[in-house]
């Protein structure tokens, strides 16, 4: 009885010896005495729900239970200010958006992923607000799968927010079918981590320097040393995020323990300074077959053509510790000299570990909504552990597959650099490229050929530009049979 009462916020008056049901009133508190505790010893009468008749009835109560075993509701809320969260529209699970007045104005039991950011949330002092979710809850922000499935959400909400909110409820459903979520927490990154990892991870990798170690090495998003103040438009492509996941679960696990290396470390000959037949990299190439290691390197005379791409240290504080991988390519491109070792103990397979990410469904590499499911997966895998002192540290396994990813979209980084195509950074099975309005067809065909998808924007723009008159750069068939990660 009492969870019923308090999912409906009602509350049962005894008034002539019954009992009345009646809706709490806002802001009403209305205290218990002990000897009115509901017992067999205390119930006098019997029950009514004193309700009104239909043509005065002016609220009803609705006792939903989010059970994870049956479903969850999932919620869209639009704010027309972000930074003053008040008047907007809402929407439960692709039903009609309705106006709202106030966050107050949504379900309790409803969870709502909002147009609002950490710091806007933190703001208004509602960062454990329980209903509301920030925009990036998905990882990637609302704005950005709004463009992309082209719906107008924050233009006019009122015409697509249902179709959003049905498509996150579906989202969430899927992601509660393969990880059998107990509850939602901030980002749907750290509901997959909680089920991952119910235990936590270690808060140790050896010593303190070696966890120092690998907290340099971890990079979350390689930035390049590139610019260009005549670009207009700024555009994401991306692998279909299912198969990047794939791609990634190919590579093995570092597995500790891990110890300083104390073996010779190699030099190369003068007359060899970087490649593959330098001395470094065939050293590297051979120990990395064997067992992982993270390397103390000095990285100097990156090849012109690649320089660009990489931004190696990527932060003031410099980086000089990189994953064994990451040492072996970069010898390849530029003179790199070793100067210490941390060797682990052997490699696992995702086959032979419980958090690997596997194909959930026949259409995987087509399906958006198992995209974000993917990624969030990924992002789980490779962000930080916390510390019982509440600082980060990054497991090998994170340090490892972050370094994976970048080496992967090196090579699509490269031809797209190659083609004066700007590269601002590349991260997680996606490349950031500024345009310039006269490169849309242009990028919209590299992209394509390179097997990415771009933007659904970049798309039509770049339709619009050849009924225009302009060169034909993708036809209807190619732009279909590329668009499957739209559906």
């Amino acid at each position: 009885v009492g969870e019923i009462l308090e999912t409906c916020n009602g509350i049962l008056l005894f008034v002539d010896g019954k009992y009345e049901f009646r809706i709490k009133k806002p802001n009403e508190q209305v205290g218990i005495p002990t000897s009115a505790i509901f017992t067999k010893d205390t119930i006098i009468g019997k029950i009514e729900l004193a309700l009104p008749d239909k043509a005065r009835k002016l609220n009803k109560a609705t006792g939903i239970f989010n059970n994870p075993a049956t479903e969850y509701n999932d919620d869209v809320v639009i704010f027309d200010n972000a930074d003053q969260p008040a008047l907007g529209w809402a929407s439960l699970a692709g039903e009609k958006p309705r106006r709202i007045h106030q966050i107050a104005d949504l379900e309790s039991d409803g969870v709502f992923i909002s147009n609002l950011s950490w710091q806007q949330l933190r703001s208004i002092n509602a960062l454990r607000e329980p209903r509301l979710r920030v925009s990036n809850f998905f990882r990637e922000d609302m704005y950005i799968i709004a463009q992309d499935l082209g719906l107008p959400i924050f233009e006019d909400p009122e015409s697509c927010l249902s179709t959003v909110s049905e498509f996150f409820d579906r989202s969430i459903r899927l992601a509660s079918d393969i990880y059998g979520f107990s509850r939602i927490v901030a980002t749907l990154k750290e509901s997959i981590y909680e089920m991952l990892f119910p235990k936590g991870e270690p808060t140790t990798y050896g010593t303190p320097k070696i966890d120092e170690a690998f907290n340099e090495a971890y990079l979350a998003i390689q930035k390049c040393y590139i610019s260009n103040l005549n670009s207009s438009r700024s555009a994401k492509l991306r692998f279909s995020r299912p198969y990047f996941a794939s791609m990634l679960m190919r590579f093995p696990i570092p597995v500790g323990p891990w110890t300083i290396y104390q073996g010779k470390l190699p030099k190369n000959l003068p007359s060899q300074k970087k490649g593959e037949n330098s001395q470094v990299y065939q050293f590297l190439k051979e120990f990395g077959e064997s067992k992982p290691a993270l390397c103390q390197v000095s990285v100097k005379n990156i090849d012109i053509s690649c320089g660009a791409l990489l931004g190696f240290t990527n932060g003031t504080e410099g980086r000089s510790w990189v994953p064994i991988q990451e040492a072996a390519f970069l010898s390849t491109i530029a003179e790199v000299t070793i100067k210490k070792m941390i060797e682990g103990t052997t490699y696992k397979d995702f086959s032979q570990v419980s958090y690997g990410w596997s194909e959930q469904s026949a259409v995987g590499d087509v399906s958006y909504s198992l995209g974000l499911v993917a990624e969030a997966h990924i992002a789980a895998i490779t962000s930080a552990s916390r510390k019982p002192s509440g600082t980060s540290i990054y497991s090998p396994r994170a340090v490892f597959l972050k370094s994976w990813d970048r080496i992967l979209l090196f090579k699509t980084a490269y031809s797209l650099h190659q083609q004066d195509i700007c590269v601002r950074s590349y991260a997680m099975g996606a490349i950031n490229v500024s345009i310039e309005d006269y490169q849309l067809e242009h990028v919209a065909k590299a992209s394509l050929e390179c097997s990415m998808t771009p933007p659904l924007w970049l798309i039509d723009a770049s339709t619009v530009d050849q009924q225009l008159g302009t060169s034909g750069v993708v036809t209807g068939e190619e732009t279909t049979a590329r668009l499957g990660d739209f559906v």
